[in-house]
């Protein structure tokens, strides 16, 4: 069904904007990260169930199924937070806040069991969240990145690479420069099929997740949103900012990068022992040291300098031990593709960071964390638009 442009918006750059929308891009990440989050949610939610099942008959069985039920509750909430975040959905806290006393009293075990709301995050996790993530990054592949293979197939013919695209082979630089434009071509359109894809993923996390409003509070969920918001604003160590609270953030911020790191040594001093006493020499320990390390990399990036910072550190770390890898192990040089295309993502971030991010995209996703009001067309199409601004008012799927 077509639409009037909105008055100051220009047909072109409606037609075209998408590809300079951050919400875009948080749709692609969020359909990009499904199919991981899904296999590990799955894998470890039928891994306790089914070693809490066949051990119910001892003293162990019943507590680990106890312990299981409220991990998934927990990384229910979770899936709700991040779909609230990157796809704009407004799913509120799950209702948890009815139960009373201690954990493990039977009184609020009974309610934790009774509450409906527990049995629908399970079947999420446990039936929709993988097929999800599989179906969304079938999507994502099979559009968005199919279309940026084609746009640098000139640089993969430059390297003497030549692929296969249904039957075509791309192995000369005018059929290179070819592929490159129908990419281009692609690459619009396939925006707006991950952005319509994103918009029906929202609406089944919608459906399967939102609780219904209540006075209630909710600690579990409203603790998340918190830490949520508290991740999204910080800035880094080495930002500019005063103040007891800017302070006091800092302290903590270091106290638990100091767990990590004291954490980090720890188990790979004890892994390192084991490795030295019962392998050889074969010294297999720099493979969970280099995993590892690669989260600890992105962590002190963080810690210094937010969320690019993190990015770059975890990006310097991993390509790193992916060249070792390279050199010592493969029969032909391939580093240098996730090198270049995570260096091509690294400068994307940086550009949004120091030029795009101080006068859009961080307000806009400050706005998106803590929740804010929609406007009255918005109650009434479910689209996600804020307050207030006429660019992104849209009923269409694509439109937030």
């Amino acid at each position: 069904m077509s639409e009037a442009v909105p008055s100051g918006r220009n047909p072109l750059r409606r037609t075209f904007g998408i590809a300079t929308e951050w919400s875009t891009y948080a749709d692609l990440l969020y359909l990009l990260l499904g199919l991981p989050i899904g296999i590990a949610s799955w894998t470890a939610l039928v891994t306790l169930l089914a070693v809490g099942g066949g051990l119910a008959v001892t003293v162990v069985g019943i507590p680990l199924l106890l312990l299981t039920m409220y991990a998934w509750c927990f990384a229910a909430d979770a899936e709700r937070l991040l779909s609230n975040t990157l796809l704009g959905t407004r799913i509120r806290p799950l209702p948890f806040g009815n139960e009373h006393g201690t954990r493990w009293r039977w009184a609020r075990l009974k309610a934790r069991l009774r509450n409906a709301h527990t049995w629908r995050a399970l079947v999420f996790l446990l039936i929709v969240r993988f097929p999800l993530g599989i179906a969304g990054f079938a999507v994502l592949s099979s559009t968005a990145l199919f279309a940026l293979r084609l746009v640098f197939e000139p640089l993969a013919v430059a390297l003497g690479v030549h692929e296969q695209v249904f039957g075509w082979t791309i192995d000369t630089g005018p059929e290179a420069i070819l592929a490159a434009g129908c990419g281009v071509l692609l690459l619009v359109p396939s925006l707006y099929v991950v952005r319509v894809t994103a918009w029906a993923t929202g609406l089944v996390n919608t459906f399967l997740l939102q609780s219904p409003e209540t006075s209630t509070p909710q600690p579990q969920g409203e603790a998340l949103d918190r830490a949520l918001t508290a991740a999204v604003r910080w800035p880094g160590t080495f930002a500019r900012r005063t103040g007891d609270a800017a302070r006091r953030e800092r302290s903590l911020q270091v106290r638990i990068w100091a767990f990590h790191m004291a954490l980090y040594g720890a188990v790979m001093a004890v892994l390192a022992l084991i490795d030295a006493a019962f392998s050889n020499g074969q010294w297999w320990v720099v493979w969970p040291a280099w995993g590892w390390g690669i989260a600890l990399a992105l962590h002190t990036g963080y810690l210094l300098g937010g969320h690019l910072g993190g990015h770059a550190f975890a990006f310097v770390v991993t390509n790193i031990g992916l060249f070792v890898i390279d050199v010592r192990f493969a029969d032909s040089t391939w580093f240098f593709w996730p090198l270049v295309a995570w260096a091509i993502a690294v400068a994307a971030h940086a550009y949004a960071y120091f030029v795009f991010a101080p006068v859009e995209a961080e307000p806009r996703l400050e706005a998106f964390v803590t929740d804010p009001p929609l406007s009255a067309a918005s109650r009434a199409t479910g689209s996600r638009t804020l307050e207030g601004d006429p660019d992104n008012e849209s009923p269409t799927p694509y439109g937030r």
